[in-house]
């Protein structure tokens, strides 16, 4: 295998995945929106943010179990649409688009290189909901001690092994159980006529629960050398998430991505 050390690599092979996906969402009537750090560099930047080495979309959760079944089979053979059901690279209760010829070398998956997953998309259920909502609530609290248990690190801590003690008295069973607890949890969550709508798996927890109207329609704004269809109301949104100087840039020593050594077979 051979290491990866240009984001310009990374994000070549990002931006043809979401394309793939652009085009499949659009041909099957299926509305989906930018996320997170993808929001925020097509706002900021106009594509990606020059550190930043995935990207995220969300789709409403009534179209969720759908763009599963389309993506598997119409993604085609470099691209693959995994779930925790199907590839043990994705530990998460959401949908990862990965490329099937790059592995990236992750210490908390605790896998074989040759099957970790490679350079992904993260595509996200979005839930119509209530922010006191009993469901909402819980999800909060199940996430955070899944990603402090086998996301945050490989290390040892007092954090860890109580949040691991806590999600075992939840969820004795199996990972994968744990993760069909938690699937279960954020369809509870949703509430056709909610007055919110939310990633309720995301990484910034109830900060990426916003008003339904900020979400809105999708509009498309411009990605590097094409559209991708984005959020209604983009300075809400990224407000919510990352506070009201999201357009300055962070220091030179926090512009990092997510992920470790990248390796492609070809």
């Amino acid at each position: 295998m051979i290491k990866i050390d240009s984001i310009e690599e990374v994000h070549n092979v990002l931006l043809d995945m979401a394309k793939s996906f652009h085009k499949i969402c659009v041909e099957e009537n299926i509305p989906y929106y930018m996320l997170g750090g993808t929001m925020l560099g097509a706002f900021r930047h106009g594509g990606f943010i020059p550190w930043d080495d995935d990207m995220d979309f969300g789709v409403p959760v009534e179209y969720y179990e759908r763009i599963k079944y389309v993506l598997t089979e119409r993604l085609g053979k470099r691209y693959k649409c995994t779930t925790y059901k199907n590839d043990q690279g994705n530990r998460n209760a959401f949908v990862k688009i990965a490329d099937t010829k790059t592995h990236i070398d992750d210490p908390t998956r605790r896998l074989p290189i040759e099957k970790q997953l490679g350079i992904n998309i993260d595509v996200f259920p979005l839930m119509r909901c209530e922010k006191d909502d009993y469901f909402v609530k819980k999800l909060h609290v199940l996430g955070r001690l899944y990603t402090i248990v086998y996301t945050e690190s490989t290390k040892g801590g007092k954090m860890k092994t109580y949040a691991k003690k806590i999600l075992r008295k939840i969820c004795p069973i199996s990972d994968e159980k744990m993760l069909d607890i938690t699937l279960q949890t954020l369809y509870n969550a949703h509430r056709k006529d909610g007055s919110f709508i939310a990633n309720l798996l995301g990484a910034w927890g109830p900060k990426e629960t916003v008003p339904f109207g900020v979400m809105g329609k999708p509009i498309l704004y411009k990605f590097e050398d094409t559209s991708f269809y984005g959020v209604a109301l983009p300075n809400e949104y990224l407000t919510s998430l990352y506070g009201r100087n999201y357009m300055i840039l962070p220091p030179e020593n926090k512009r990092r991505g997510h992920a470790h050594n990248i390796f492609s077979e070809e």
